[in-house]
């Protein structure tokens, strides 16, 4: 049980980055003048 906090801390940074990527994206996704974007 010593892998536990690791792990959640390991999610958690991995949330944080998946969200600093996917926010620039989202952005030009949303600028691109496309119907598909949502």
């Amino acid at each position: 049980m010593r892998m536990l906090p690791l792990l959640v801390v390991f999610a958690l940074l991995a949330a944080v980055i998946g969200y600093a990527l996917a926010e620039p994206a989202r952005h030009v996704v949303h600028d691109a003048p496309t119907p598909r974007a949502s």
